[in-house]
């Protein structure tokens, strides 16, 4: 006597019969970046991930659990200018004169200032460098 078969279910019954994964609706991965270090991925990179990690699973099925357990990557916002330069105002004059070489410390310092974006907001970094201690990269070995 030959062993019985059952027929392979496949489409909605076979999806409908699979046992879920304790993760809810199917979900291979219990967030968008299990086990990394910055949790701000977007569902293209959670995708590429589960896919490098040997899941098959569709880049909508990852963009509909991110959406359903409110999930979203951070997003970079489009670059602005702070500073609206004057067309009439006249350049700044260029007191070093080009020459970045100082023989004595204390005799030329430079400065810059810039923004960096956070996640909190803007943070404005001012620097004051004294050029006697800058080394010359022509110089070094």
């Amino acid at each position: 006597m030959s062993p019985v078969r059952r027929p392979r279910t496949t489409g909605f019954f076979g999806n409908y019969l699979r046992p879920r994964l304790p993760h809810g609706r199917g979900s291979p991965c219990p967030g968008p970046a299990a086990g990394s270090k910055t949790p701000t991925y977007g569902a293209p990179r959670v995708h590429a991930e589960l896919r490098r990690r040997g899941h098959a699973i569709n880049r909508k099925k990852v963009e509909r659990i991110m959406r359903e357990r409110d999930i979203r990557g951070i997003t970079r916002r489009r670059r602005r200018h702070l500073t609206k330069q004057d067309a009439k105002a006249a350049p700044a004059p260029d007191l070093v004169g080009r020459d970045f070489t100082a023989k004595r410390p204390g005799t030329k310092l430079v400065g810059d200032i810039t923004y960096l974006p956070t996640i909190e907001g803007w943070w404005y970094l001012a620097t004051v460098i004294d050029l006697a201690t800058v080394g010359d990269p022509a110089e070094d070995p």
